[in-house]
């Protein structure tokens, strides 16, 4: 099996200031021992350009 299809283990929670409170208490679900699920997320492929230019208008340079 590739190691990007194996399930996340369980591990200490991080800081995660960026969060928001819904986020962080999925996070603390996802990170905890007793989640009996698969941890693994899947997460959409943003274009580098765009997420380049919403980085920039973002940050006002």
């Amino acid at each position: 099996m590739p190691k990007w299809s194996s399930p996340s283990a369980a591990r200490e929670p991080r800081p995660v200031p960026h969060l928001t409170a819904d986020e962080r208490a999925l996070y603390l679900d996802l990170v905890h021992p007793s989640w009996a699920r698969k941890r693994r997320v899947e997460q959409e492929r943003i274009p580098l350009p765009m997420a380049r230019a919403t980085v920039v208008a973002a940050s006002g340079d």
